[in-house]
């Protein structure tokens, strides 16, 4: 009887043993699951507050490239979103609520940007100077207009044989036209000679595919 009274204790010990070791593997899993969720949550957390760090710091650098035109008159705005249907044409922030007008035009720190078309209470249309046409230019002390787009190129063919334009020119915006300040447009990257007029093409220094924040500017 002694016997059997140890041997159902030894029993009822290892049952308790099996149990207890089992409810340790399951509390242990348990805790390191906890851990795991926990620190993955945490990881997700500062990814995503380095990634908002990194995207106010473009967006004070973008600001900051544009302290050049901070001493005019000009209005800040941004890009708000493009067209679909056609990549030359944006939208931006701003429209009568801002005094914006139609043939007024879009700078960044790299040069000029494009004209605002049609002007809305709260936003504006505008498009690209690749999509502009008879838009006045200055090389050195000739004038012209730019006649189109081409090739990666704005062309224009108002220029004579006898006018002094050489390539890597830097081509700006003339007084003659809308725009009153001398603004950079591109620089002068081949030229044609006829008979009787030089055909420039100009490699525009705006990179239309990265525009972010701009300056109006009107009359």
């Amino acid at each position: 009887m002694m016997k059997i009274m140890q041997h159902s204790y030894l029993y009822f010990v290892i049952l308790i043993i099996i149990l207890c070791h089992s409810l340790i593997i399951n509390l242990i899993t348990n805790i390191s699951g906890f851990i795991t969720n926990n620190r993955n949550e945490y990881l997700t957390e500062v990814n995503i507050l380095k990634e908002e760090n990194n995207y106010l710091k473009e967006e004070i650098d973008n600001i900051t490239k544009l302290n050049s035109f901070a001493s005019y008159n000009y209005k800040l705005t941004r890009l708000s979103y493009r067209s679909v249907s056609d990549k030359n044409i944006f939208y931006i922030n701003g429209g009568r609520d801002n005094n914006f007008h139609e043939n007024y035009f879009l700078v960044n720190e790299l040069g000029l940007v494009g004209i605002i078309n049609k002007v809305n209470d709260t936003y504006s249309e505008c498009s690209t100077i690749l999509d502009a046409n008879n838009l006045s230019i200055k090389i050195g002390e000739f004038y012209g207009t730019i006649s189109k787009y081409q090739e990666n190129y704005l062309v224009t063919e108002d220029f004579s044989n006898r006018d002094d334009v050489k390539l890597n020119d830097i081509v700006y915006s003339s007084e003659l036209g809308t725009v009153k300040e001398k603004i950079k447009i591109g620089t002068v990257k081949k030229i044609d000679n006829t008979s009787i007029t030089k055909k420039i093409y100009i490699e525009p220094f705006v990179d239309f595919n990265n525009i972010s924040y701009l300056y109006v500017i009107g009359e």
